[in-house]
């Protein structure tokens, strides 16, 4: 057990895992720190990659479970969706980035009230962590309706979202979700 409580999966810290295909294995809360896993194929929720080398590999989630808060993001828990994408070095960012997609793809397949109930200050907190995040048309566009939802939902809300200091790095993106509010625009995910 993990000092959190939660159960702890395969410690694969220091191994070499070069092209080896974990993706039918239920690695769940594993540890991948300064392994090797050129050309390998892993699919987990949770795990730990830092300094491990993924030159080539195919990460994945396993979506078979709930996403709700706290798989996605929970300072409590030791695992998470969001840690495992943040444990992946920023030069593995096609990975990331691939990641933070198929976390939005699961969240676009959600009925409305469970989608409203997600933590979307944590998903903005992480996609503003990496300049990388908003190139990417997808998550630009899944964050852009975020802000329209929130902003509609709570006009208190609309005088306060842009000052917060992540967005001031990323003044286009403001005036982008201001033109759309300004004309009532949709937005196409995809």
């Amino acid at each position: 057990m993990s000092s959190t409580g939660e159960p702890i999966g395969v410690n694969f810290s220091g191994s070499n895992l070069s092209n080896v295909d974990l993706t039918v294995a239920h690695l769940n809360n594993s540890l991948f720190i300064n392994s090797n896993l050129t050309g390998a194929k892993v699919k987990v929720n949770n795990a730990d990659y830092s300094n491990a080398k993924l030159d080539g590999a195919e990460i994945s989630f396993n979506f078979y479970f709930r996403l709700n808060e706290s798989s996605l993001d929970n300072p409590y828990r030791e695992y998470s969706v969001f840690k495992t994408i943040n444990s992946i070095d920023d030069k593995y960012y096609n990975i990331k980035i691939s990641l933070m997609n198929q976390i939005i793809d699961k969240l676009l397949s959600l009925r409305d009230n469970e989608f409203n109930k997600l933590p979307f200050d944590s998903m903005l907190n992480n996609i503003f962590s990496k300049d990388f995040y908003l190139e990417n048309n997808k998550i630009r566009n899944f964050t852009k309706k975020i802000f329209l939802n929130k902003i509609n939902d709570n006009t208190k809300y609309s005088e306060k979202i842009f000052s917060n200091e992540l967005l001031k790095n990323n003044l286009d993106f403001c005036l982008d979700v201001i033109y759309l509010m300004m004309v009532g625009m949709k937005i196409s995910i995809l």
